[in-house]
């Protein structure tokens, strides 16, 4: 159990430009406000971390950077906590503006000697990224964690299909938090704070007046719900006037304001390994990225060939501790300008590369016919598959698409899910093979409805028949066309924009190609196991039900049909 003594805290509002009060913790080693020394910032829309609920954490990410000599100062962004102000459209520029004059009151304390460092998972992590775009002069390094580089693609409409599951929880809960009912038991644990935490928010000298006036001030905020309502293109998201806090919207300010990055993503965490690689290859920017296999916020091991109960590796210290020592080094280190370390799932084992996708793999392209999937060269076939789709199947409540509100990641055995899609299986591998990078896959297949969506698996058949989930991919049929502007980012697969000038409405019946990614990993297949691609058209714990009614039936061209896989071995 954490004692006072521990740390030093002292909480209070700091005025923005606007007027506006945003509440600011902070925290530092005992004795810490006579002796200069560099600053960790965390801007959170969640609650800020109060010494209460620092106490009462089994391991506190704000106790263990004090730990290491860094004082920590958790903010409240506006229109949220204890912060004075509303959100009309969410995080916006007046936030982002925010993060530049916290940093000019920090740099400005005698506890600081100057040196600012921004780090966050999620939305702290969003926050910590765009902060650069500030071109501060006193921050030194960030390390983004879980982040949501283009929040379209890789979050809220997999391809082009609206992820239901995070929007419903997540809409949830930050309107309750915007109500004040951090004590609401159906919170997850992650943005609970402790017992009482009503008035472990307010800040030092409130008697609970002021906070309830910036409560009163959140009423002006917009539901994050009714912000979705409607949406369906990625213009939809644009905010008015255009000024976009999307982060792949913002390469060249990123690139102008750059500093040392350590970016954390997980192979198993919605979209945030995608989103690290695009980045890499995108941002012309110092970087360090480092992909595993956890859930959202690393706080369990998400490997799907680990045992549930399996200790987290690194564990929450050790995970600062590493952080620590990139902010410490981030304006001497020698490493290379990009680099990408990775985990490889069911090895355990680790690798760094400087180029993407890494020099040891090449595309290896897999053929379909009835029931099976062969390397090739192997035979064109005519033959095609026909499947009614149950749009009831999905895929669990423990999902990379529901880990992002607090959920664990396991998608236990699919060998039962898999009975009601259309499996393509290997014959058992001679020697093991390993997968790294983005699957590709090209369909020819026609549907029954004008609208609908694929959901592609890519799963490992041990000997036993146990089915164990690897990645997915996904494509709503109206954003199927590829677009004739140029990308905005780097990634790999067809260039989509999911712009409304690009939708395209879907002629029921007609053969067309959807060539579309997969979200990347790094597997091995070990031998005597088989590789499986399984298709489906509905996973209704993530996503909504499509068409909206009646029934749907996909038929599949297998002759025509392909799986690119990244291979070595």
């Amino acid at each position: 159990m954490t004692t006072q003594a521990e740390f030093d805290s002292h909480s209070r509002y700091v005025a923005m430009r606007d007027g506006v009060r945003l509440a600011v913790q902070v925290f530092g080693p005992p004795g810490f406000q006579a002796a200069g020394g560099p600053t960790v910032v965390n801007f959170t829309r969640y609650g800020r971390a109060t010494p209460a609920a620092v106490r009462a954490a089994p391991a506190s990410e704000t106790l263990e950077f004090t730990r290491h000599g860094f004082a920590v100062v958790s903010v409240d962004v506006r229109g949220t906590g204890a912060s004075f102000g509303c959100r009309p459209r969410g995080k916006g520029r007046e936030e982002v503006r925010d993060y530049a004059e916290i940093f000019d009151w920090i740099v400005a304390q005698p506890w600081s000697d100057g040196r600012l460092f921004c780090t966050g998972v999620s939305y702290g992590g969003n926050a910590s990224e765009l902060a650069q775009i500030n071109r501060h002069p006193a921050l030194v390094a960030v390390a983004p964690r879980f982040t949501d580089f283009d929040l379209y693609e890789h979050l809220l409409f997999p391809g082009g299909v609206p992820n239901h599951v995070f929007a419903k929880v997540w809409g949830e809960l930050t309107a309750a938090l915007d109500r004040g009912d951090n004590d609401d038991p159906d919170l997850p644990a992650a943005v609970r704070q402790a017992p009482q935490s009503q008035s472990n928010a307010f800040v030092d000298g409130d008697d609970g007046a002021l906070y309830r006036a910036a409560l009163a001030d959140h009423d002006g905020n917009a539901g994050f719900l009714e912000l979705m309502d409607g949406v369906i293109c990625r213009d939809d998201l644009t905010p008015p006037g255009g000024a976009s806090t999307n982060l792949c919207d913002l390469v060249a300010e990123l690139e102008a304001g750059a500093v040392p990055a350590f970016h954390w993503a997980s192979w198993m965490d919605a979209g945030t390994a995608a989103g690290a690689i695009a980045r890499f290859l995108t941002v012309d920017a110092p970087m360090r990225i480092k992909i595993g296999a956890w859930n959202h916020g690393a706080r369990q091991d998400g490997d799907p060939y680990t045992p549930r109960d399996a200790p987290l590796r690194p564990d929450l210290p050790a995970q600062v501790a590493e952080i620590a020592a990139f902010f410490k080094a981030a304006d001497r280190s020698a490493e290379p300008r990009k680099s990408i370390a990775y985990v490889t799932l069911g090895s355990d084992t680790w690798r760094t590369t400087d180029v993407w996708p890494p020099r040891h793999v090449a595309d290896r392209a897999w053929r379909l016919a009835p029931g099976v999937l062969a390397p090739e060269p192997a035979p064109e076939t005519a033959a095609t598959n026909r499947l009614r789709a149950d749009l009831q199947s999905g895929s669990g409540a423990t999902t990379r698409w529901s880990t992002q509100v607090g959920r664990e990641v396991d998608y236990a055995d699919r060998a039962e899910a898999d009975r009601r899609l259309l499996t393509y299986t290997s014959a058992p591998l001679e020697r093991d093979l390993e997968v790294t990078g983005t699957p590709i896959l090209t369909l020819h297949a026609a549907f029954s409805a004008e609208d609908a969506m694929v959901v592609a698996y890519l799963e490992d058949v041990a000997p036993d028949g146990r089915v164990t989930y690897l990645t997915e991919g996904e494509l709503r049929l109206m954003h199927r066309r590829v677009a004739d502007t140029p990308a905005g980012y780097v990634r790999p697969g067809p260039n989509r924009s999911f712009l409304r000038k690009d939708a395209a409405p879907y002629t029921p019946g007609v053969v067309e190609p959807l060539t579309f990614p997969l979200l990347p990993t790094s597997v091995v297949f070990r031998a005597g196991h088989r590789i499986r691609l399984a298709l489906g058209c509905a996973d209704a714990d993530s996503f909504p039900r499509l068409p909206a009614t009646g029934d749907l039936e996909v038929t599949v061209d297998c002759g025509l049909s392909r799986l690119v896989l990244p291979s070595a071995g």
